[in-house]
């Protein structure tokens, strides 16, 4: 999955959300920009469709992460909020 979006600074960016697709377990995601990777990363993860009873996790940006989904048949939707504005690629 060879993919990039442009994250403004200061706004959450949905960069997946889907409900009991067929997806990777996992994804390692690059982040580029002018200056230092800084902002929030946020991961939410539920086993209800349509987002009922989902938990939530935050960490902070760093210029390469990876991401699990951990249970195939979930909801889980990865968003971010950059402190400055930068790109995200799928590696």
């Amino acid at each position: 999955m060879s993919k990039t979006i442009k994250c403004p600074s200061g706004q959450w960016m949905v960069l997946i959300n889907n409900i009991a697709s067929r997806m990777p377990a996992s994804w390692t995601v690059a982040f580029s920009g002018e200056g230092e990777i800084s902002g929030k990363a946020r991961e939410s993860r539920g086993f209800l469709p349509f987002g009922f009873a989902m938990s939530s996790t935050e960490r902070e940006l760093d210029s390469q992460m990876s991401f699990q989904r951990y249970w195939s048949n979930a909801s889980y939707k990865l968003e971010i909020c950059p402190d400055h504005d930068l790109e995200a690629r799928f590696l």
